[in-house]
């Protein structure tokens, strides 16, 4: 990845080297934009090779990476569908040996804080709050 960076700074350089001797060093902005435009046209034809290379090692560093967690978060999912009361993944519910929610009936984990919290907040108020200007919105401009 270093030498990829190392080379594409060189060729912009070389670039910029080649319009200044051209002459257009008297305009910096100039000098600069038509270096970064010709360096990354030919830095995309000249250097793909190095650029697919570094691609197809870092989607393979990914896969390891997701494998790795896959294999080590096995156990993770088990627990987790265990305690969302679905059957465990490969095991009907009846035989997964589990005495959580799934075998027991019990509500899941967090469901009857859940209920007793919508079971004490208040109803809301039928009457509609005219302290906003929502109902002049519905009216034609004529009328407010």
């Amino acid at each position: 990845m270093a030498r990829y960076s190392l080379l594409r700074l060189l060729i912009f350089f070389g670039f910029v080297l080649l319009f200044w001797l051209i002459g257009l060093r008297d305009n910096p902005v100039l000098l600069l934009a038509a270096s970064a435009i010709a360096s990354a046209a030919l830095s995309y034809v000249l250097l793909r090779g190095m650029r697919d290379e570094m691609t197809a090692k870092l989607v393979e560093r990914h896969e390891a990476r997701l494998a790795a967690k896959a294999q080590e978060g096995g156990d993770e999912a088990d627990e987790d569908a265990e305690i969302a009361g679905q059957p465990l993944p490969g095991r009907a519910a009846s035989d997964s040996g589990a005495t959580g929610p799934a075998t027991t009936g019990a509500t899941p984990r967090g469901q009857a804080s859940a209920d007793a919290d919508r079971a004490s907040d208040p109803a809301p108020d039928p009457t509609p709050d005219h302290t906003s200007d929502s109902l002049s919105e519905d009216r034609p401009r004529g009328d407010r």
